[in-house]
């Protein structure tokens, strides 16, 4: 009995510490598996003047230096696409398209790249297919409401699940093509 009581106690132990570990930074599988497909798939980025061009199934490279984040983004936002990596929703355009570019992205699986999206501000930069883009606004809508990917101009729109842990909402950041810093004189 004492060894079953022990064994239990373990099981328990090491299910609580998985638990924790998968709340502060997501499944730890699920991101290793991201990993590995955001690491091949680095083949396919081709680096081009003046924007993207799907290549492989793949559109470019994310960064959003704020936060850490640089990603391979795939072309597709089903569930498959968005496992390996932020997913541009293929109706939209792309950078320099002078479109809405949309870009869909996991919050608390498949590497979680989007989990930390509510820590950009107005004026934070970012940068797709090394095209600069600044945040204008961040804000959370219902789940249903695509009227997000609509718009006039270039803007480039950010969604992934809100809260935390929940598909009941989608937190949205857009931004605007950058305009270059001057240099101080």
């Amino acid at each position: 009995m004492r060894v079953l009581v022990g064994l239990l106690a373990a099981v328990g132990m090491a299910l609580l510490g998985w638990g924790t570990l998968t709340l502060g930074r997501g499944d730890p599988i699920t991101a290793a598996i991201e990993h590995r497909t955001q690491h091949r798939l680095r083949q396919f980025v081709v680096v081009r003047k003046g924007g993207c061009r799907v290549d492989h199934g793949v559109v470019g490279v994310l960064r959003i230096p704020k936060i850490g984040l640089q990603q391979i983004v795939v072309q597709g936002t089903g569930k498959g696409d968005l496992d390996k990596g932020p997913g541009h929703y293929p109706a939209t355009g792309l950078p320099g398209d002078g479109r809405v570019i949309a870009i869909a992205g996991h919050r608390t699986t498949w590497g979680a790249p989007f989990r930390h999206l509510d820590a950009l501000r107005r004026g934070d930069r970012l940068s797709l297919c090394g095209i600069p883009y600044r945040i204008t606004i961040v804000y959370v809508v219902g789940a249903g409401d695509w009227r997000i990917l609509k718009g006039h101009g270039e803007r480039l729109v950010l969604t992934t699940c809100h809260p935390v842990y929940s598909a009941s909402h989608r937190l949205v950041v857009k931004a605007v093509p950058a305009t270059p810093r001057r240099g101080r004189a």
